[in-house]
């Protein structure tokens, strides 16, 4: 990839449905669990709804991490307070706050994944 810089993601479409039985696009012999490093739940700091059911996160066997997302068009605290509720109730093992506008957060993830800026 050179100096590019990329971003890579999968998200629940691509899992084989023996892991997602409920997707909309299944993909069978596609991704598991087991093929990723760290499984990544994100919360909008904006939206009040969660889909994450409690101790969702302990069926994975990963580390766990969640990410507050939107922090910088929050309209409170409390907001971003009760996401990050939300992503620990779920069971992640580590919170960040981010903000793609801005950055917030972003270097600290990518630290914490292993990823560096070369």
């Amino acid at each position: 990839m050179g100096d590019a810089k990329a971003f890579l993601t999968f998200d629940i479409d691509y899992l084989d449905p023996a892991c997602a039985p409920g997707t909309g696009t299944p993909v069978p012999g596609g991704f598991t669990t087991a093929d990723a490093e760290v499984i990544v739940l994100v919360q909008d700091c904006t939206d009040d709804t969660c889909m994450f059911a409690p101790g969702f996160a302990t069926m994975f066997g990963k580390p766990t991490v969640g990410l507050v997302s939107k922090v910088d068009i929050a309209e409170s605290e409390e907001a971003i307070e009760q996401a990050r509720e939300k992503l620990e109730l779920a069971g992640c093992d580590r919170i960040f706050y981010i903000s793609n506008k801005d950055r917030r957060g972003v270097d600290d993830v990518k630290a914490y994944i292993g990823l560096s800026e070369e």
